[in-house]
């Protein structure tokens, strides 16, 4: 029903994907990196001193961590150190080869050296790994100019970087120092030859881009090196830098060009969904909104799953799935445990009534594929990651749009004409985004840029929004069945102003909790039971009380549906100075390297 919306929606969301970025795989564990700050101080002699701080935020279980430095043939690490900053204190990890807790192992290969850091990692840990090292013969002085030619970013991360800050420091102040950096374009470079520094930051770095810094600067200062090169390199760094320089400055251009025809065809579908907006004529039947309606004390006549769909007029989510296995372990056909799993509440479904698996592909996969046939668990689940499952999730998301369809709730031609809103509605936002995203790389017009797509993506949106209260796609049996299921949400979103037993003992709440999870109100309700049925609940043996309602990230509800979306895979200068970053490499060291989790 809604499939050509999500055609056109991912066909162009591909098209703009292309376009602006492209990601790194996905590391086998789940983490981000949230800040990366680097320190590297230029020595005399040549070398650096360098001081990476890595932060890690995990989504996963992990053993640890690892930092991979290349270096080229004649270069050495140096002098290695390693520490871990958590909750504000430091510890330092000590070198072995026995894998321990907070222990770690340096390797060396013909590329480089390999930190692989043994840590403890548990869902939700943020931590930073601090690494110091030398670096020796980083600097060649030539002779007209010493040079620092170093990736110091690598290009070798299993996910992207955020928050990136990196500060090359010199002894003292060091006139006529220059310095470029490759990289994202929209990254910042700041050269202060009084400070002596060069200051690097971008907000996100490609895990397969980094970052790497070409500097020019006196040879006296690094008057110990002996690293050195008996020729002139000064002006091959100069044309070559500023080679670079227009090409970046000629992809900024592009990136103008493209906002502002992306601008101009912004404004003329805006002009389209103005008239449309004004030329529409109403259709279909609107249900009241909820707080128009009296409370229903009634369990709606449709499922949970049907209740969300008519509440929210779109697809189920995967509340409604959970709410649904909620439903089958009421009916005793499915038995749902609260296991211990490193300390956290996870849940085994297991299957009872093997019928309800015959023709339902995505109970069907959840039972054979994550779990053993038998049974599955969440943990199971949250570990699965499979596009097949989505792809699963997704028909069944189809089918449950099919049935309210057939059932008569809603017009399909009425659902077709919003479904062209909303296809309209994505166009606008991406190339206003397009637009607003290619400001970024222009000097005087960004801000004009960014109010005449701001001023037409509103315009757009309001018009967009205006033809929506024309359009509504259920019929009169729909908005009657969607006034009874608003009508029974109300009642449970209210549920603190009247006594819980006046609509039905536990044993009814109990059928009424797959609603309440489907219509998203489960924390509310659990909390008036767990203060009028106190004792019941704790002295009976109806269905799963306790754990398995909690409202925490540890109850059912909670666990299955942020484990099953995590399982099906449901977020330039020429010259020295102040400046943007370049694109290109000057060819320094450092290539490759980079660093993940294990």
């Amino acid at each position: 029903m809604k499939k050509f919306f999500y055609v056109m929606t991912e066909i162009i969301l591909f098209l703009i994907s292309v376009i602006v970025f492209t990601k790194p795989a996905l590391a086998d564990v789940n983490y981000d990196i949230t800040n990366v700050d680097v320190t590297a101080r230029v020595n005399p002699n040549g070398s650096l001193s360098m001081e990476r701080r890595i932060t890690y935020k995990f989504d996963d279980d992990a053993h640890g961590v690892f930092y991979q430095q290349n270096l080229a043939n004649n270069q050495e690490l140096k002098n290695p150190q390693v520490r871990i900053l958590a909750d504000k204190n430091s510890q330092m990890v000590v070198p072995s080869a026995t894998h321990e807790n907070n222990t770690y192992e340096l390797s060396h290969s013909d590329h480089g050296y390999r930190f692989k850091v043994w840590h403890s990692v548990r869902d939700g840990d943020k931590f930073t790994v601090i690494y110091t090292y030398e670096i020796t013969n980083a600097i060649t002085n030539w002779k007209d100019t010493a040079e620092l030619n170093f990736k110091i970013i690598g290009d070798g991360w299993d996910t992207d970087l955020d928050n990136v800050r990196v500060g090359i420091f010199f002894p003292g102040p060091v006139k006529d120092l220059k310095a470029w950096a490759h990289g994202d374009l929209s990254g910042q470079i700041t050269v202060n030859p009084q400070k002596g520094n060069i200051i690097m930051t971008a907000s996100n770095v490609g895990g397969n881009e980094g970052i790497e810094v070409h500097s020019l600067f006196p040879v006296e200062v690094t008057n110990q090196n002996k690293n050195i090169k008996d020729q002139n390199h000064k002006e091959y760094v100069l044309d070559q830098e500023a080679r670079f320089a227009r090409q970046a400055n000629e992809r900024r251009q592009r990136n103008r060009i493209l906002g502002l025809g992306a601008l101009v065809i912004s404004g003329l579908f805006s002009l389209l969904a103005i008239i449309r907006s004004f030329t529409l004529k109403k259709s279909g039947v609107k249900p009241e909104k909820e707080k128009q309606l009296a409370r229903n004390y009634e369990i709606p006549s449709v499922s949970p799953v049907m209740a969300e769909i008519l509440d929210t007029g779109d697809e189920p989510s995967s509340r409604s799935l959970t709410a649904s296995l909620m439903e089958l372990a009421v009916q005793k056909k499915i038995k749902i445990d609260p296991i211990k799993i490193r300390k956290r509440t996870y849940y085994k479904i297991s299957l009872i009534d093997k019928n309800i698996i015959k023709n339902k592909p995505l109970l069907n996969y959840l039972f054979d594929k994550v779990g053993d046939g038998k049974s599955f668990t969440t943990y199971e689940l949250k570990k699965h990651h499979s596009s097949k499952l989505g792809k699963k999730f997704n028909k069944w998301q189809e089918q449950e749009m099919q049935k309210a369809t057939r059932a008569g709730f809603f017009d399909e031609k009425l659902e077709h004409k919003q479904h062209a809103n909303s296809i309209l509605m994505v166009t606008l936002l991406i190339l206003s985004g397009i637009a607003m995203f290619s400001a970024f790389f222009s000097n005087e017009e960004n801000i004009a840029l960014f109010i005449c797509a701001a001023i037409l993506l509103v315009l757009a949106i309001l018009a967009v929004v205006y033809n929506k209260k024309k359009l509504s796609a259920y019929t009169a049996r729909g908005a009657e069945v969607t006034n009874q299921v608003r009508g029974f949400k109300k009642m449970l979103d209210e549920i603190g102003n009247f006594k819980m037993r006046d609509i039905g003992e536990l044993i009814l709440w109990e059928e009424i909790m797959p609603y309440a999870v489907a219509l998203g109100v489960s924390k509310k309700v659990l909390k008036q039971l767990k203060l009028e049925f106190a004792d019941e609940i704790d002295d009976t043996n109806l269905l799963f009380w306790g754990a398995f309602y909690s409202d925490g990230k540890d109850g059912f509800a909670s666990n299955f549906s942020s484990s099953f979306d995590s399982g099906a895979n449901l977020n330039s200068s020429a010259s020295g100075g102040s400046g943007v970053f370049s694109g290109g490499s000057s060819g320094g060291f450092g290539g490759g390297s980079g660093g993940g989790a294990f």
